[in-house]
């Protein structure tokens, strides 16, 4: 039969040639269903083996973790931004995560705040750089004896990085991405090749192992205790001594250490909550009716992170109860949450730095006693002149307009002195949060540290 192809057709006539490949296509017909044209099926069937081939599969960088709602919450050693929501977290080589999160703040403002709180909690800053668009910090924390890496990229987010068109409601956002080793003991893990011996770990016996001590906050169930004594009170700048020695005479303040105050040390939020809840009542303790008042014990905590087995449970939440500190007790249901500020406010963050803008959120109103005025970012830029209006935050706005309003008696006058930036995002020292409980009080009704003094003397 495969004779029929092995004609010589270049030899034939043109209409020969037809008549040769019309009897060769007839042939191969009356073969096809003979063991013949089998064979010569087969012969053009694909290989079976090439047919049960997979493709081998391709290894991807990172794999998405799951649960990850669990993983909203940073770990409690890392610095977090807020207002941010958070997008995702994946895991890297070597035991690394890395998490995304996305804010409607300005990058330099964002990158503000981690370099003061990175300081402030005693990390060394490694780098600092801009590369294009995209802010750049790395950084080294001793956690728990090991040092742990940190590096935050901030980059801003808009029709031109994103690809997506823009529109007039569209809003500008910011990316933060940060880096860190998924738990402190992933760094002490070595390669089994090697074989290397553990160390020892620090003990009393061996203090020259010990590592150095860093400042760190208190541990959560334990409260430092108020005094009126402290031993560096010499290093508080001229402008505030007046105002903290007022206020330490009071026995609201509490020592970082021993009898060491620390005025140029970052105040964490759960301090400046306690010394906010103390302050208020002993300016008021004449009136029962302006205090502040702790919670009954059935109530449901206010913030995740603050139990009731917290020392500072009963002064947060009551603060929370009252409206002071903003929590999902005081947000609005009909507000849809669309700036993704809930995410972070279910967190109060006790020892995160108490920055300028929260000092003022939370003060304010224990002076005004009433509805805050309402605030526009341009209300602020033509009474205080703020040339950094636009990074205050959409909720602290009421608060900075109605402390212009209480002349010299302003917090801002106070602690912060003549300014043309408020700096929202930075953190407060301990002594310029002192200096804000110095005077409680709007306009002519206005109770201070130092009458209190005289009065009971």
């Amino acid at each position: 039969m495969l004779n029929l192809f092995a004609l010589n057709l270049s030899a034939l006539k043109p209409s020969a040639l037809k008549l040769s490949v019309l009897m060769s296509l007839m042939a191969l017909t009356a073969c096809a269903n003979g063991p013949d044209g089998q064979s010569l099926e087969d012969s053009f069937a694909a290989d079976p083996q090439l047919e049960r081939s997979t493709p081998s599969p391709q290894p991807t960088e990172t794999a998405a973790i799951p649960d990850a709602p669990e993983l909203e919450r940073l770990p409690p050693e890392l610095p977090q931004y807020q207002p941010a929501t958070w997008l995702e977290t994946t895991e890297l080589n070597g035991d690394r995560l890395r998490s995304r999160w996305q804010s409607d703040d300005p990058a330099e403002v964002i990158a503000e705040f981690y370099r003061g709180r990175l300081q402030g909690d005693n990390w060394q800053l490694d780098r600092d750089e801009t590369e294009g668009e995209t802010l750049q910090l790395a950084a080294t924390g001793r956690i728990n004896g090991q040092d742990w890496p940190l590096t935050v990229e901030i980059r801003p987010q808009n029709s031109e990085t994103t690809g997506e068109d823009s529109t007039a409601e569209a809003e500008n956002t910011t990316e933060i991405e940060l880096t860190y080793p998924s738990s402190p003991s992933t760094l002490s893990q070595t390669d089994p090749e090697d074989n290397q011996t553990p160390q020892a770990s620090p003990t009393p016996d061996n203090p020259a192992e010990n590592p150095e001590p860093q400042a760190t906050p208190s541990p959560p169930d334990q409260q430092p205790s108020q005094t009126t004594e402290f031993s560096d009170l010499d290093n508080v700048s001229d402008p505030l001594t007046p105002y903290v020695q007022d206020v330490a005479q009071l026995g609201i303040l509490s020592p970082v250490q021993g009898d060491r105050f620390g005025p140029e040390e970052a105040m964490t939020r759960r301090d400046y909550a306690r010394w906010l809840m103390q302050a208020n009542n002993r300016f008021y303790a004449d009136q029962s009716v302006q205090q502040l008042r702790q919670p009954r014990d059935s109530s449901e905590p206010a913030f995740q992170d603050m139990p009731r087995s917290h020392p500072d449970f009963a002064v947060v939440q009551g603060l929370a109860e009252a409206g002071i500190i903003p929590s999902p007790l005081s947000e609005s249901p009909m507000s849809g949450n669309d700036t993704g500020s809930g995410a972070t406010t279910a967190l109060f963050r006790p020892d995160d730095p108490l920055l300028r803008e929260d000092l003022l959120h939370w003060k304010v109103p224990l002076d005004v006693r009433r509805g805050l005025p309402d605030a526009t970012v341009e209300a602020i830029e033509e009474t205080w002149g703020f040339q950094d209006a636009t990074r205050i935050s959409a909720e602290a706005l009421d608060a900075v307009l109605a402390d212009f309003e209480n002349g010299e008696h302003s917090n801002i006058r106070r602690v912060f002195g003549y300014t043309t930036l408020l700096q929202p995002k930075k953190p407060v020292t301990r002594a310029e949060a002192a200096s804000s409980l110095w005077s409680f009080g709007y306009q002519d009704e206005v109770r201070s540290a130092s009458d209190l003094i005289e009065n009971e003397n």
